[in-house]
């Protein structure tokens, strides 16, 4: 029950970060920088809380955007959030 209760918890911060970078993203878009500051110190700091790279944020987003819009997934039968879920859980199961 600790691993599913720790991918649940896992599962919720890349959500966070997903949507925090899609926002940062549209953001840029559409020259709204006054409200990028707060989503970037959210974005870093569950980057950091995940042990994920900033090139593996991007990719994370980049993968997700993919799935829901096409619904293909580079990770064969697992979708993208169930892969960065388990990557994130490896890295933080990790002594």
């Amino acid at each position: 029950m600790a691993e599913e209760d720790a991918k649940a918890e896992i599962l919720d911060k890349v959500e966070k970060l997903y949507s925090a970078v899609n926002r940062i993203r549209f953001y840029r878009e559409v020259a709204m920088d006054d409200k990028i500051s707060d989503l970037l110190t959210e974005a870093e700091k569950l980057r950091t809380e995940m042990k994920l790279s900033e090139q593996e944020v991007e990719k994370l987003a980049d993968d997700l955007d993919e799935f829901y819009i096409s619904g293909s997934s580079s990770y064969g039968d697992l979708d993208p959030i169930s892969h960065w879920v388990n990557v994130v859980y490896g890295r933080l199961s990790k002594p």
